[in-house]
């Protein structure tokens, strides 16, 4: 009992709360149900799972930490079984999830978003809908003041949540290219004017070129710890 108390002493790990920096809060997800957050769990059938047994969520952590050598993400516990399962840290990686929570799997995921931004937890991003529309350069202005930029897309699964997290929200935001995601016949943009790229939610759920002038929603991305 000794060296387990010394050990959360120096790991500084609280569930639900933060110590020394780390946070560990219930996982849940805004993409499983159309314009809902739900609590989920973590697909078990990843091959990035390390399944172990735990007394509770707490040691179910604390071993987790070990056994990934810091390099932790989530778990998930289900106490009735003493099953944990531990979730790494990945870059470019899409963490697949559910929302039925069989056998009271409980999960928590470690993140430092913002508080006005929501996690995005398929793809560890913090996403924050501004309901106002704006143009490209005020769009610019509005997530800096938030210490944050418009949304930067880097590959096919940030795309991926991006489209879904907005599907319900609003049909077109202005963003940053990193990845390509252009819809047919796009860019078709003329000569001689300046044109941002925004998402067009509704019907094709790709991308478009228009005006940076003109007046549209947008989303702003805030770094994360990776």
């Amino acid at each position: 009992m000794l060296s387990l108390i010394f050990l959360l002493l120096q790991l500084g790990i609280v569930c639900g709360g933060q110590t020394n920096g780390r946070i560990y809060s219930r996982a849940f997800s805004y993409l499983v149900v159309r314009g809902q957050r739900s609590f989920v769990c973590y697909d078990d059938r990843m091959d990035i799972i390390t399944k172990l047994k735990a007394a509770s969520t707490l040691e179910c952590i604390l071993k987790c930490l070990i056994t990934t050598k810091q390099n932790l993400r989530g778990i998930n516990y289900v106490s009735s079984m003493r099953s944990c399962s531990c979730v790494a840290k990945l870059n470019n990686f899409w963490y697949n999830v559910t929302y039925n929570l069989n056998a009271s799997c409980l999960a928590f995921v470690s993140h430092d978003c913002p508080n006005s931004f929501d996690y995005i937890i398929e793809v560890h991003k913090c996403l924050m809908f501004v309901n106002n529309s704006m143009n490209w350069y005020t769009a610019r202005e509005v997530c800096n003041k938030a210490s944050a930029h418009l949304l930067d897309v880097e590959n096919q699964y940030e795309n991926s949540a991006a489209l879904k997290y907005l599907l319900s929200v609003v049909q077109s935001v202005f963003q940053s290219l990193r990845f390509f995601g252009w819809g047919a016949g796009e860019p078709n943009g003329f000569v001689g004017k300046t044109y941002c790229i925004q998402y067009i939610i509704i019907p094709a759920r790709t991308w478009d070129d228009d005006l940076c002038s003109k007046l549209k929603y947008s989303l702003c991305e805030s770094n994360v710890t990776p």
